[in-house]
């Protein structure tokens, strides 16, 4: 195992609605997520899981504050931190 293998600081977002969900309102909780995260240091966001985002970030420090900031605005949401292993 080599000393310099990477990982991706990483936030799970779990308790969105689906984007497709029939009510407007639940429907526009992610963009306004989306927007939320702009200002931090986001390197992608993956929506693909059904469970939820997994949204990477550039540093530990952004995740950090991301995670704080989404805890006050969303607070229905449940948010883990994880450390991603970059599969590269």
């Amino acid at each position: 195992m080599s000393s310099h293998n990477r990982t991706w600081p990483a936030l799970d977002v779990a308790g969105l609605p689906p984007s497709d969900a029939p009510d407007a309102h639940d429907a526009v909780q992610g963009d306004l997520l989306e927007a939320t995260l702009t200002d931090f240091d986001v390197e992608a966001i993956d929506e693909t899981n059904a469970a939820g985002w997994r949204v990477f970030f550039r540093t530990r420090g952004g995740r950090d504050r991301a995670q704080q900031a989404i805890a006050r605005e969303f607070p229905g949401l449940t948010l883990t931190s994880v450390d991603v292993p970059d599969e590269d």
